[in-house]
């Protein structure tokens, strides 16, 4: 009975402590970082993708990284539980629940109100979500079109650039 006990006792303890049969430690010359997921893929509709690991499926979770969408939608959840849709030909990084990277490509951004504000890295601007519920085409030389169908965005310039010096906020219906 006291080695069941101590045999069930170790099991317990390696099982907590990580060293339950088939894990294995991170090897630390491996290179790669832990990474955690960040959102999920929520709808595909038609998509061809171009990235080298696209999603496969609609309910994937994912990491961050880039992904190129040739063709189709895409709609992705992100763990703070805003939604962003976007039509290809897009190219996007998922940088982080709070924070995605958007090179080129159209996009539609739900945000959700008790979520930490989401921001949108383009080339030339960023975007942050108040509230909002907004739209984007982010062209290939890095202008951005931008309607703002609910709340406010702040959009701050990432550089000097033609359309914003300084910090704006702007409103339901004015872009």
């Amino acid at each position: 009975v006291a080695s069941c006990s101590l045999l069930l006792g170790l099991l317990l303890a390696w099982s907590f402590a990580g060293y339950f049969p088939g894990n294995r430690a991170p090897d630390p010359q491996s290179g790669k970082e832990d990474r955690t997921y960040l959102a999920t893929l929520t709808r595909s509709t038609d998509c061809v993708w171009g990235s080298e690991s696209p999603p496969e499926f609609s309910g994937q979770r994912l990491m961050s990284e880039d992904l190129v969408l040739e063709q189709g939608v895409a709609e992705f959840r992100f763990d703070t539980g805003v939604r962003l849709i976007i039509e290809g030909p897009t190219k996007i990084n998922l940088v982080t629940s709070c924070c995605a990277k958007l090179d080129y490509g159209k996009m539609v951004l739900h945000g959700y109100e008790p979520a930490p504000e989401f921001s949108l890295i383009t080339p030339l601007l960023t975007l942050h979500d108040i509230g909002t519920e907004y739209g984007a085409q982010i062209h290939p030389d890095g202008e951005v079109d931008l309607h703002v169908f609910e709340g406010a965005v702040r959009v701050d310039p990432n550089q000097k650039n033609d359309q914003f010096a300084e910090s704006v906020i702007i409103e339901e219906g004015h872009a």
